[in-house]
């Protein structure tokens, strides 16, 4: 059996989850002799950086965005020869552009549904929709997720198989008794920022909490956006609050490892890739009741409600405060570390399998 992958995440992104999940799968999946393609001319995506997965040209630095326009299109050009060679038996997309349909022919296709954006209840205005619709076979990332699906849309249950992601982090990726760089405790945020996060709400507890303990707040991804920097500066929070950009697997281990604990306060998931992360570098979780997160983090974390300050502030609070609680989180974080990208990339190839049959026995 053959996969073929196309360029799409690899070529928007340098970081993130979904490319790294992209990765991890065809890498596991090559492991157990799986034949996988993934075309690409060019990307600078930090996963592909050792060129295990692709035979790709990078010259920019991988911390970079790409911004030749001409690159990506090349990459455009080679999925679509990929796709119009026929030389395999099941396509995954690794984004939500519907550009293959017209190359696809009769091949069947499987999409992941990492969440399920929409405009109110509008399912119609997500950009998933049309592949969501078409695919031969869906795989959403947490049953949260499938529920929304079925909630939203007319697809069918029968149609969606629930794979969780694996974890690629551990404490060996770092020395040990490296020293804490910040020289203060600090809770640490991993991710983007946009509404669904609830970071406003993050720092409106923070603030309170950092009047009462010395403290900071890490904050990993995308760099501040200016309005984050007047929201920050207008809480005189600018000595206490730092974001920045992790270069490297590492460097975000020891964050996680130093962190007096992970803050996740989403109000809404697919699955929320840093909570295991976490785990697996004993940080213990602190973590919104919402979405998919109890789902994923169980009885590992921490909850608080993602609508009530007080509730956020408590848990900051106690974490701060007994040593034995953390002790106790992250004792239980280690043995959630049942999620693997070995296990996800078995239960994909049974999907893949069940598609090639139905393919052939319509």
């Amino acid at each position: 059996m053959k996969i073929l992958y196309d360029d799409q995440t690899f070529s928007m992104m340098t970081h993130s989850g979904i490319p790294r999940y992209h990765y991890e799968l065809i890498k596991n999946l090559n492991e157990t002799g799986v034949d996988t393609e993934l075309p690409l001319f060019f990307s600078n995506n930090y996963y592909l950086k050792n060129k295990d997965v692709s035979n790709h040209f990078s010259s920019l630095p991988y911390s970079l965005k790409i911004l030749n326009r001409t690159l990506t299109r090349f990459n455009r050009y080679y999925s679509k020869r990929a796709l119009l060679k026929q030389d395999y038996d099941v396509f995954h997309p690794t984004f939500y552009s519907p550009y293959f349909f017209k190359y696809l022919k009769n091949k069947p296709f499987v999409v992941t549904v990492h969440h399920l954006n929409t405009t109110g209840d509008n399912v119609f205005a997500c950009g998933e929709y049309p592949l969501i619709e078409k695919a031969s076979h869906i795989i959403a990332i947490s049953e949260a997720t499938k529920s929304d699906m079925l909630q939203y849309t007319p697809i069918e249950e029968k149609k969606i198989t629930v794979i969780h992601h694996g974890c690629s982090l551990s404490p060996s990726l770092y020395p040990a008794g490296k020293a804490n760089k910040w020289k203060k405790p600090y809770f640490l945020y991993v991710g983007g920022r946009q509404a669904t996060k609830n970071f406003p709400f993050l720092l409106k507890a923070f603030k309170i909490i950092s009047a009462k303990y010395d403290v900071m707040l890490l904050c990993t991804g995308s760099p501040f956006s200016s309005s984050e920097m007047k929201m920050i500066t207008a809480m005189n929070l600018s000595d206490r609050v730092k974001g920045f950009v992790v270069k490297d697997d590492s460097e975000m281990c020891q964050l996680y490892s130093d962190a007096v604990c992970l803050v996740y306060p989403s109000l809404k998931e697919g699955f929320g890739m840093p909570v295991l992360e976490a785990f697996a570098c004993k940080c213990p979780v602190l973590l919104s009741n919402a979405s998919c997160l109890p789902e994923i983090a169980g009885d590992a974390g921490l909850y608080f409600d993602p609508y009530d300050l007080d509730s956020l502030i408590d848990g900051m609070s106690k974490i701060l405060s007994s040593d034995s609680l953390s002790n106790e989180l992250i004792r239980k974080g280690i043995k959630r570390g049942a999620f693997s990208w070995k296990k996800t990339a078995e239960e994909t190839l049974k999907v893949y399998e069940m598609v090639v049959y139905h393919a052939s026995n319509p």
